[in-house]
């Protein structure tokens, strides 16, 4: 499998893979849920290089991937989409290292969770040590979420 970003240029779309000066054509029609900038696994065909078969999203959906698809879906452009969520992100995490709750509707909740200092073990050498205090951030996804992965 090679790996690529998806470009999209004067109605065409092809993938664009380090290294290689030639991207490969296909057709993005074909495939729901892939826009420009997302991050795409795929072949190449053996008789005609310049086409990509087999297309699929990568497994991780990263910030870039969910910018590039709220700048295609309300036609903003890419670069201020990825600072507002980049903004965002770092409202999110600010609050959350202060300890504060965050709720996002139709999303879900992270929350700060106190974790005792307890006795444990080295793993490599079996001796008894301390764990101290510290934190975790959990979250909890909303209602309608939780609805969406079900079967």
């Amino acid at each position: 499998m090679r790996h690529g970003v998806v470009r999209i240029a004067g109605g065409f779309s092809f993938i664009e893979e380090p290294g290689v000066d030639e991207p490969a054509e296909f057709d993005i029609t074909q495939h729901p849920g892939i826009v420009k900038g997302s991050r795409v696994t795929f072949d190449r065909d053996p008789t005609n290089f310049k086409i990509a078969i087999n297309v699929a999203l990568e497994s991780n959906f990263v910030v870039a991937d969910l910018a590039a698809s709220v700048a295609a879906k309300h036609g903003l452009s890419l670069t201020k989409t990825t600072e507002i969520l980049g903004t965002v992100l770092d409202e999110i995490g600010d609050a959350s290292a202060s300890g504060r709750p965050v709720s996002v509707r139709g999303l879900g909740s992270f929350k700060v969770k106190h974790r005792r200092g307890r006795q444990g073990r080295n793993p490599s050498s079996g001796e008894p040590m301390t764990i101290p205090p510290g934190k975790k951030l959990t979250f909890t996804p909303a209602k309608s979420v939780r609805d969406r992965l079900k079967p």
